[in-house]
């Protein structure tokens, strides 16, 4: 009985993640980069089974539970009786959104000093005030990296905030929207996303971001305002467009696409924004 337990989980969980695979519903667990050690999984799980199955030719060594396989059984009766889908704007409360100020980011860019290099190699705390003497270990800018991406924008006509490179260039635009991308027509993409927290008259256009699997989304988006966002319920896709502007938000200036209006667009078939996509 145990050993046709075991093959029946191993088999079935290697069947299910199968079909995951085959059906590129496997998104909507887990980051695409891992798919190539999800089908490791299922070809190791499969040699398991097979190992299990040859078990039931020699009597048991011992009397097993059937409750704990029950419970490793659970996913795979989940699997048959509710099929999955993407996260709707309803977790966005519980999952937390990333509000992250071109203040911080730029905080958390700033380059260490000598000292600072030192105590880290060393494994010691960083002090928290430098010395008036020290000076970065390099004179490059620590937005070198955002650098192409902002060249690429104020080149194009229309900033495009694609999920190509999405953090990326969601993150030069919270970085340079007051400045370099102001006034820029940007276009932008996602679900309505409202919190009490929010301005009157603007809402957050929103994506999901996954770095490992789906129990760790975020929501992150630009803020925007047009003529009859307060009727607009939660979780339309929209696509939106118009000049880049500034909002003052929990003390910080956030970018704001100000559009004359809205395009409702219909879900995309993979709703997520993957981190290192």
């Amino acid at each position: 009985m145990g050993a046709f337990l075991r093959a029946s989980v191993c088999l079935g969980t290697a069947l299910l993640l199968t079909v995951l695979i085959v059906t590129g519903e496997l998104r909507f667990y887990v980051n695409p980069r891992f798919l190539p050690f999800t089908a490791a999984g299922v070809l190791f799980l499969l040699l398991l089974g097979l190992v299990q199955l040859w078990n039931l030719r020699t009597p048991a060594l011992h009397r097993t539970g059937v409750i704990g396989y029950l419970l490793l059984l659970t996913p795979l009766l989940l699997f048959i009786l509710v099929r999955p889908g993407a996260l709707d704007v309803s977790i966005a409360a519980n999952k937390g959104v990333s509000y992250l100020s071109p203040e911080a980011m730029q905080k958390e860019q700033k380059p260490l000093t000598q000292k600072e290099a030192e105590q880290r190699k060393k494994g010691e705390s960083p002090d928290k005030d430098p010395g008036e003497n020290d000076e970065p270990l390099s004179e490059t800018d620590p937005n070198e990296y955002y650098q192409r991406f902002l060249e690429e924008m104020k080149s194009a006509p229309v900033i495009d905030l694609k999920d190509e490179k999405y953090i990326s260039r969601l993150s030069t635009i919270q970085l340079y929207h007051k400045k370099d991308l102001k006034n820029k027509r940007t276009r932008i993409r996602g679900f309505v996303y409202r919190s009490d927290d929010l301005p009157e008259g603007i809402v957050m256009v929103s994506r999901y971001t996954v770095t490992c699997c789906a129990a760790d989304a975020s929501v992150v988006g630009v803020f925007a305002s047009f003529p009859g966002v307060e009727q607009l319920g939660e979780g339309i896709w929209i696509e939106v467009e118009g000049p880049l502007k500034s909002v003052r938000f929990q003390n910080s200036d956030m970018p704001l696409v100000k559009a004359d209006g809205y395009k409702r667009i219909p879900a995309p078939a993979d709703p997520y924004i993957y981190a290192g996509f």
